[in-house]
């Protein structure tokens, strides 16, 4: 069965719809809403009961391929041109080096400090909590 063609239609709409057609009998309009409500639904169907099917394939049906990546999209950071001002702020935002050259052992996030040069650090202190206090409950 080929796909049938993509219409974004609201939750609330087909709702209406469907008091709509509880009321009497549906416009052209309502048909052809319904019709493609219920094409999508029996295609999503077939696509769940083959075995082959992956979650990830039936994302991409879903909403499409992801083609955007961030750093084609967004421009790069600036560069630092003076040697002396930008070298301190640079030093500031990096954060404290460590003595020894060990790596440092895999946390969260993909990506680490060094990736995010040109983002500064603000710190936002709370009015009552504190690092390692516990949670509120």
């Amino acid at each position: 069965m080929t796909p049938p063609p993509r219409l974004d239609i609201p939750m609330a709409e087909l709702e209406a719809l469907l008091e709509r057609a509880k009321a009497g009998p549906l416009s052209d309009a309502d048909y052809a809403t319904l019709k493609a409500a219920l094409a999508t639904l029996g295609y999503f169907t077939e696509l769940l009961e083959d075995r082959t099917t992956t979650l990830q394939r039936l994302r991409h049906r879903l909403f499409g391929a992801r083609t955007e990546i961030t750093r084609t999209v967004l421009p790069p950071p600036p560069a630092v041109t003076d040697g002396t001002a930008g070298a301190a702020d640079a030093s500031a935002l990096v954060g404290p080096t460590r003595a020894d050259a060990q790596p440092t052992p895999p946390r969260h996030g993909r990506n680490g400090v060094h990736t995010y040069a040109g983002a500064r650090q603000v710190k936002v202190p709370h009015a009552t909590f504190q690092a390692g206090d516990r949670c509120p409950e």
